[in-house]
């Protein structure tokens, strides 16, 4: 038993939870402090009660270490590829190459000759075609009784080949002036009607029983079969009609060597001589002998009869009424003028100057349009007394093709 002022110490004294210097705690009313002392002293010289184990050292962890985010560098872009240079083809690098001069222009004689002969192209070759300068405005080549301005002319000379034929042609730059030099010699048969330009062009053609000649005067002919052309239908129907006369008209000159009994008077030659006349024009400028020259046109479309006629005048007085409804033309009949009426024709055409009208109902679905063409020679201008008697002469033209188309 413990004596006065003593303390028993247990080792349980010792934890660091129940011992504390300040005094502070749950057991610290127990404890006197100056005997503590002397009891804590006396056993630190004599006691023989085993030490406690020393707490085990406390290992503090480093502090955490804070790291800052590295943003990522960016990646390079990729490089821009370089435009590979596509290879140029021959084709690309050499444009088509243009034909001489000289060439085109044999390639447009070409296919003149090939349409005037009634032939394929192809059928037509080039022999020789060279650039050349002619003498005078004649091109070296002037017709009977022609006078030529003496000036170097810049042009070609073109030979040509057609049916194992020859045909040699000389022109001026532009092709405003051809002019056939060697052809094969015509054969055209009996000369039936011989017509003469006496204006300006020298020009002359001939209507035989085999074919149709034209040419200048004093050269070269050049030589059209008519035998599959319409024309030769209508020009036995002249022969058969008209006694053999020679005239020079406004037309030209004619030496008509018909058939029939009836005295052809002045209009009625004039319309001889327009119609050989035409027959020259359609070959050598329209390369088809099967379109005559045409100097008005009167057509009418639409209406609630759904109209689509075309009445068309000739020159030397031929007259085609057609009906084109079908989407293209159909001819119903072939006719002339009477002496009346090529007397009014001739009067717009020596008169007038030409002009196309065209006259339109009212707008609705069946519009009815009327329109009037006139090729002429003259100055003055249309109105409407003149319009009304052209429409007034083509409206009886188609009711008498009509009639006849149908018998009544």
């Amino acid at each position: 038993m413990a004596g006065l002022g003593e303390v028993l110490l247990t080792p349980a004294m010792f934890r660091l939870t129940d011992l504390t210097l300040s005094g502070r705690g749950p057991r610290a009313s127990r404890i006197s402090f100056p005997g503590a002392i002397v009891s804590i002293l006396l056993l630190g010289a004599c006691a023989t009660t085993p030490q406690p184990e020393p707490p085990a050292p406390v290992t503090t962890p480093p502090p955490p270490v804070v790291t800052q985010p590295v943003e990522p560098e960016p990646e390079p872009e990729p490089p821009t590829p370089e435009p590979v240079a596509r290879p140029i083809t021959e084709e690309a690098k050499m444009p088509a190459p243009k034909p001489e001069p000289a060439v085109e222009v044999a390639e447009d004689l070409v296919l003149i000759l090939s349409g005037q002969l009634g032939l394929p192209v192809d059928a037509v070759t080039i022999v020789e075609a060279v650039e050349t300068v002619w003498p005078n405005a004649c091109l070296g080549f002037p017709a009977e009784g022609e006078i030529c301005a003496e000036v170097l002319t810049p042009g070609f000379a073109v030979s040509l080949e057609a049916d194992s034929q020859r045909y040699s042609y000389r022109t001026d730059e532009t092709l405003n002036r051809i002019r056939l030099v060697a052809a094969p010699i015509p054969d055209i048969g009996t000369p039936l009607a011989i017509w003469k330009d006496t204006r300006s062009s020298f020009a002359t053609a001939t209507v035989g029983t085999r074919g149709f000649a034209l040419g200048l005067r004093g050269g070269p002919q050049l030589v059209v079969s008519g035998e599959s052309s319409s024309r030769e239908e209508m020009m036995g129907q002249l022969l058969a009609r008209f006694a053999p006369f020679q005239a020079v008209t406004e037309a030209g000159a004619i030496d008509f060597r018909g058939e029939g009994t009836e005295d052809a008077g002045e209009i009625e030659q004039r319309m001889v001589a327009e119609w050989v006349r035409g027959y020259y024009l359609s070959i050598w400028i329209n390369s088809d002998p099967d379109i005559p020259t045409t100097v008005l046109t009167w057509e009418r479309v639409g209406g609630l009869a759904g109209f689509c006629d075309i009445v068309a005048i000739h020159a030397g007085g031929e007259v085609v009424v057609s009906d084109c409804r079908a989407g293209a033309d159909r001819i119903l009949t072939r006719s002339w003028l009477n002496r009346r009426q090529l007397i009014e024709v001739f009067g717009w055409m020596d008169e007038l100057e030409s002009f196309e009208s065209t006259q339109t109902e009212p707008a609705t679905a069946d519009a009815l349009r009327i329109s009037i063409t006139l090729q002429a020679n003259g100055w003055k201008k249309v109105d409407p007394e003149v319009l009304a008697a052209i429409h007034r002469l083509a409206s009886d033209l188609y009711l008498q093709s009509y009639e006849e188309a149908n018998g009544l």
